[in-house]
């Protein structure tokens, strides 16, 4: 019956442990969309303009056409 107590502190701590994590990372691509905003409010992409939307190797690509 004592370790009850011992049990219960340490259930706690990796709960928090855990929880601290899952908040940590809820927003992974933060940074990533407020750099978009920023580049948008400087400079608004053109009225028909294509819009990627996926995988992140857009970001690898140095022309569209290759």
């Amino acid at each position: 019956m004592k370790s009850m107590p011992r049990l219960f502190l340490k259930l706690s701590l990796v709960i928090l442990f855990a929880s601290r994590c899952i908040v940590a990372n809820s927003q992974p691509f933060a940074g990533e969309i407020r750099e978009f905003k920023k580049q948008d409010s400087l400079s608004f992409p053109s009225a028909g303009s294509i819009l990627f939307v996926g995988s992140s190797s857009f970001n690898f690509w140095k022309d569209v056409n290759n």
